[in-house]
């Protein structure tokens, strides 16, 4: 059973096992980078596979003064990531689809969860719209890797 839960210091190990293919870890963190970045914006979870951690996640406080197409009172997601070995299991759609709740129960302040995905990502892309997702049919230009769909999903 797939479940989201807030990161743990005796997950940090678990988190350090986690491998990404090189496309995919062109558009996320790689496991070191993700624990290391920006605590105190951010919250930190990870993805669980009957107790197993399988990926990771960052909620951002503010994230929409940072992206101008987001409305008010939303929090951002990034640097989701599944393992590779765990790819293809409808994992990350699972996980998607608790991201709503899971965001209201810790930033109840928030009325959405915004995110951006590179427009060359077609499967991180249908990914969140199979979770829930929508396009707001804006684009973010200041990606590294080009430009990126808004996406969004009302908590």
């Amino acid at each position: 059973m797939v479940s989201l839960e807030k990161l743990k210091p005796d997950h940090e190990n678990e988190i350090r096992k986690i491998t990404l293919g090189d496309e995919q870890a062109k558009y996320t963190a790689l496991p070191d980078a993700f624990l290391s970045g920006d605590r105190g914006n951010a919250e930190h979870f990870v993805v669980m596979l009957d107790g197993v951690v399988v990926g990771y996640f960052k909620i951002e406080r503010d994230f929409s003064p940072q992206r101008n197409a987001c409305d008010e009172n939303a929090v951002g997601l990034r640097k989701f990531a599944i393992d590779v070995n765990q790819q293809g299991k409808g994992l990350g759609k699972a996980a998607v689809l608790l991201l709503g709740k899971m965001a209201k129960e810790h930033f109840p302040e928030a009325d959405w969860l915004y995110l951006t995905v590179n427009c060359k990502n077609t499967v991180a892309y249908q990914c969140y719209l199979k979770g829930g997702f929508e396009d707001t049919h804006e684009r973010y230009l200041g990606g590294p890797n080009g430009p990126q769909h808004i996406m969004r999903l009302e908590i």
